[in-house]
């Protein structure tokens, strides 16, 4: 009661009595710190150059004394005339945390523009290339184009136009689980969401899994690469997608571990014919012809033992050769369709969502 009578002796409003409250709170914090030594140490007062931000009418903004803001308004990655806000769209809420507005700033940094803005009134923006970190949430926007990412293995140059997003950005980024992280995309199990299950944030159908690329250094591009093979005919160029399918790791087992079989059974066909060329060599070396004579013409006569095992041998490698022939051509068509060929089988070792670069 005795608060509302000094409202009223003084005509002061709640909000004028809170600000002079505030001020009257900073100005004691500032002389305790003046006479206890030196500021921003131990969480103290610190004043530094913070940019003055270009608040348009439909945002609400909480701000940081130490250049560290919170944004609520519409989608907007730039100025007044950017994103949805540009446009005047309708459902395109949006959430701006942002720290070290404008920190890496080129030709000065915060220092020019600071003294630029003294001369020209200037005003900040939103500026994802020169804030020092965000976390930016778009109801409708398009996050790629305001992050200046390159397209990834999504269908469609423009795949997250006009979608919700959310977007990270920092000199560093760090996603910890204490005990496990999942990256997931598609519908969610949940109960209730109708014929078509879970809906996108436009109300379209969510028909399939999107894909998740790992994209370092943003580059995407088919890149030239030299090939240097005796099976091709020496060195040779082709081009080479930068943006790859990760393997499944227990189906790459699964193949390496079927084709170690193909090739171990073709050692062994090897071994077998060296071991049958040896016995051959020996029989060569060590034998001689008798000789005979039709008239007066010496005539050298076939070496019975040579011939005997030159028969052996000839006939067993044929009837093994043919075999495993036949045998290793069919493992080794199996393995390419099971493994190789992508949508023939289940175990193709390449994954249909996942990719990397």
């Amino acid at each position: 009661m005795l608060w509302v009578g000094r409202f009223k002796k003084k005509k002061m409003t709640i909000k004028d009595f809170i600000q002079s409250t505030n001020k009257k709170t900073q100005r004691i914090h500032k002389e305790k710190e003046e006479r206890n030594g030196a500021v921003g140490v131990g969480g103290t007062d610190l004043p530094e150059d913070i940019p003055p931000f270009n608040i348009l009418s439909c945002e609400k903004v909480i701000k940081g004394q130490n250049n560290s803001w919170i944004v609520l308004g519409r989608d907007r990655p730039a100025g007044k005339d950017s994103g949805r806000v540009g446009k005047g769209s309708t459902q395109s809420g949006m959430i701006d945390l942002c720290v070290g507005r404008l920190s890496a700033m080129p030709k000065g940094g915060l220092g020019g523009f600071m003294a630029n803005r003294k001369q020209e009134q200037q005003l900040a923006d939103p500026d994802f290339s020169s804030d020092a970190a965000r976390v930016y949430l778009t109801q409708k926007g398009h996050i790629d184009e305001y992050f200046g990412l390159v397209k990834g293995s999504e269908d469609g140059k423009n795949a997250a136009k006009d979608r919700s997003a959310i977007g990270i950005k920092a000199d560093h980024v760090r996603i910890v689980g204490k005990s496990h992280i999942k990256i997931v995309t598609g519908r969610a199990e949940v109960s209730g969401a109708g014929k078509g299950g879970e809906r996108l944030s436009t109300g379209g159908k969510n028909e399939r899994a999107g894909r998740i690329d790992f994209i370092a250094g943003n580059y995407t591009h088919p890149k030239n690469v030299k090939t240097m093979s005796w099976f091709i005919g020496g060195n040779s160029k082709e081009k080479m997608e930068s943006l790859q399918p990760i393997p499944k790791g227990d189906n790459l087992v699964e193949f390496c571990t079927d084709l170690m079989e193909v090739v171990s059974d073709l050692v062994g066909f090897c071994h077998f014919n060296s071991r049958r060329l040896n016995q051959l060599t020996k029989a060569v070396g060590s034998h001689f012809h008798p000789i005979g004579a039709v008239g007066p013409v010496p005539i050298a006569t076939p070496c019975p033992p040579l011939e005997v095992i030159c028969t052996v041998i000839s006939t067993a490698t044929l009837a093994g050769s043919n075999f495993r022939q036949k045998q290793t051509n069919y493992n080794l068509g199996s393995l390419e369709m099971t493994y190789l060929t992508k949508g023939a089988a289940s175990k193709y070792i390449n994954s249909s969502h996942v990719n990397t670069t």
